[in-house]
């Protein structure tokens, strides 16, 4: 799902903020020991983030897809500046490794075992998600809040973050730009 800006912040029950982390997004598919990240352009990501395949391949969980985002931090907020480095770098080295370490921020789970969960509620689907994955770094759940949509948003402003996502937690995965807030 791709976020729709929208004039200004809003609380409403039922929905979910998220900050937004200014990255790479990517979707992870594992069948098994079969394990790919793709960009959001269908890009192959395995050979740039070598860190990222070691911790989903790891996962006991053998069979899921799980969306998010994999970001790079400069002075305690996301950068997506910096994460450039590892972008158009195929193999990187330990050094750069080292100088541009990335995390994967995990925000959805479209299927799991033999199921195909996009049809199931938000609220359900990042229950499974923190259930079906161990989260150690460089793998993180990514956190919300469902009140003081409003508030939190200030908050975001305060921090210098790149903004923040609100979700409609009945919303089930739709593949395009999502107008619930219409």
């Amino acid at each position: 799902m791709l976020a729709t800006l929208i004039k200004g912040p809003f609380s409403r029950p039922g929905w979910f903020f998220e900050r937004k982390l200014d990255g790479e997004r990517c979707l992870v598919f594992r069948r098994g020991r079969d394990l790919q990240l793709f960009s959001r352009n269908h890009k192959l990501l395995n050979e740039k983030y070598p860190e990222l395949v070691t911790i989903f391949a790891a996962q006991k969980t053998a069979s899921f897809i799980a969306d998010g985002e994999i970001v790079t931090f400069e002075n305690g907020a996301t950068s997506f500046a910096k994460l450039q480095q590892r972008m158009q770098v195929q193999h990187p080295s330990e050094e750069l490794r080292r100088q541009v370490p990335v995390w994967f921020y995990a925000f959805d789970l479209l299927y799991l075992d033999k199921y195909d969960t996009r049809a199931v509620p938000l609220r359900y689907r990042k229950e499974l998600l923190r259930q079906a994955l161990e989260f150690s770094d460089p793998l993180r759940f990514t956190e919300s809040r469902e009140k003081e949509g409003e508030a939190y948003f200030e908050q975001a402003c305060k921090r210098r973050w790149e903004g923040v996502i609100a979700k409609n937690g009945d919303s089930i995965y739709v593949s395009k730009r999502s107008h619930e807030w219409l």
